[in-house]
């Protein structure tokens, strides 16, 4: 939805022509601002980048993403690559930003394997209890890394039926894919929660945190199960994530932090660091003990 309720006069004054085409009109119209509804998709926002680009060759515009209340960004870093020196420095800047939930009853669950580093600072430095909510992304047969979907501890799943169709993935595809994922959950269970029980959450404030969010599947799996447990405030954490994922992701939860907002056709993670790799159990399993001790 394009409109002109955020257009300001002073800003058209240069760059006009009297030839009456329909571009002309349109730029008189509504001047250097376009606004777009932050439900486009990402890919047909890039689109109508062009478009307008082409279609309106005056350079009398710019165009803007807007994005729900609820979102809470560092402008200064949007955008930009390489902004972190490593997890632990992003849970620097994101404890900075939830300075407000300092010494509260607000607890801390990290999604693994990378959200736990970043979660670990969060809790440390603002005295809160740190958590893990094991899940795991149900991978396309053909990668190690991409999925259309995930898979909560508790069996909860969120699937992305659209991608299922586009990629024309059969029932038993689909049903091994999910095997998989769940085996994936039931160790990480047994690895890094052993006996523990889940800690009470009805009406509590949780503060879910992982490394990135590009699709957003484990995160949408794991606000789902805390639906189910009755949480009070479900607040995101997260370093660096898709413009487009977040805006969806946003409307499912009570408020979102993320200090790297990036846009365009393609996102990696890893890109917001400058110095990344995988984190295994293991090393998972360390800082848990460590916490927790």
């Amino acid at each position: 939805m394009i409109g002109s309720n955020h257009y300001n006069h002073n800003h058209h004054q240069d760059n006009q022509s009297d030839d009456p085409d329909i571009r002309t009109e349109f730029n008189k119209k509504y001047g250097k601002l376009i606004f777009v509804n932050n439900t486009l998709p990402g890919l047909l926002f890039n689109h109508l980048q062009r478009l307008l680009t082409e279609f309106f060759p005056y350079g009398n515009y710019q165009l803007f993403s807007m994005h729900l209340d609820n979102i809470r960004t560092i402008s200064r870093l949007e955008n930009q690559r390489h902004v972190f020196h490593d997890r632990v420095h992003a849970g620097e800047i994101l404890a900075g930003m939830l300075a407000e939930y300092r010494d509260s009853d607000a607890l801390v669950l990290a999604i693994p394997a990378g959200g736990v580093p970043v979660a670990a600072v969060i809790a440390g430095q603002l005295g809160l209890q740190l958590d893990v909510l094991p899940v795991s992304k149900i991978l396309y047969p053909w990668t190690t890394e991409s999925g259309f979907g995930a898979i909560a501890y508790d069996g909860t799943q969120w699937i992305n039926d659209a991608a299922v169709q586009h990629y024309n993935l059969d029932a038993d595809a689909v049903r091994q894919a999910t095997r998989v994922a769940q085996d994936k959950v039931e160790r990480r269970i047994r690895n890094l929660r052993g006996n523990r029980p889940f800690p009470e959450l009805t009406g509590r404030t949780v503060i879910l945190v992982d490394d990135g969010i590009a699709a957003g599947s484990t995160v949408r799996a794991a606000i789902l199960t805390l639906r189910k447990q009755h949480t009070g405030m479900i607040i995101i954490a997260t370093p660096t994530a898709h413009d487009t994922s977040l805006d969806e992701i946003a409307t499912l939860v009570d408020l979102v932090y993320c200090a790297n907002l990036r846009q365009g056709w393609s996102f990696a993670v890893a890109e917001a660091y400058r110095n990344w790799s995988d984190v295994s159990e293991k090393e998972v399993m360390e800082i848990l003990h460590v916490n927790n001790t």
